[in-house]
């Protein structure tokens, strides 16, 4: 990681999320449909998470049904449990440096976070009726929307795949999907510049 972010975010396991879509065929099966349609985004898709560490290496998490929220998405697809599991079996050495997730306004899981092995949520503020931000509020709004670009480009790194760009087809396996949707998060780092 560059020095620049190294003094911007000292001491921080930091990690950039976001959501995204891959269109799907609309089921036929009622209850798969509701499972299925996004309101955001007008139509049956499936909904995964997007990662990008500091360093510019980013990835993707599993597709889940598009009718379910970013907030939700978060801690019900495992995300904190594994950065938890992470920093506590695999990284011994650097135990006490918790994750901080990066993520936009939208999502509200910071006790979530909190919960899952004491890690920290970073997102703009939320406006508030009748009150206006104060100066650090509208500084750390700016800084933080100001690095999630990166993310923003990960996300399109993450959608550069023909398949994962067409979404599934009539007789696609959505499993299938869901594994070329994880491959291609990982492949795309050995293929692209890193993001930053």
């Amino acid at each position: 990681m560059s020095d620049h972010w190294k003094a911007e975010y000292p001491n921080r396991r930091n990690i950039f999320w976001d959501n995204t879509n891959v269109n799907i065929p609309a089921p036929s099966d009622a209850a798969m449909n509701r499972e299925t349609y996004s309101l955001y985004y007008g139509g049956n898709v499936a909904k995964g998470g997007v990662f990008l560490f500091l360093c510019g290496w980013m990835g993707t998490w599993a597709l889940w049904g598009g009718a379910i929220a970013d907030t939700d998405y978060v801690p019900r697809s495992g995300i904190f449990d594994a950065q938890t599991e992470f920093v506590d079996e695999v990284d011994v050495d650097d135990s006490d440096v918790k994750f901080t997730n990066i993520k936009d306004k939208g999502y509200r899981c910071r006790m979530a976070a909190w919960r899952s092995g004491k890690q920290q949520l970073l997102q703009p503020f939320f406006a508030k009726a009748d009150r206006k931000f104060t100066s650090k509020e509208v500084l750390q709004s700016a800084t933080i929307a100001s690095h999630r670009s990166g993310n923003e480009r990960a996300v399109n790194v993450g959608k550069r795949s023909g398949k994962i760009a067409r979404g599934a087809e009539n007789h696609d396996d959505l499993a299938d999907l869901d594994d070329l949707w994880l491959c291609w998060g990982f492949q795309a780092n050995f293929m692209f510049r890193p993001i930053h």
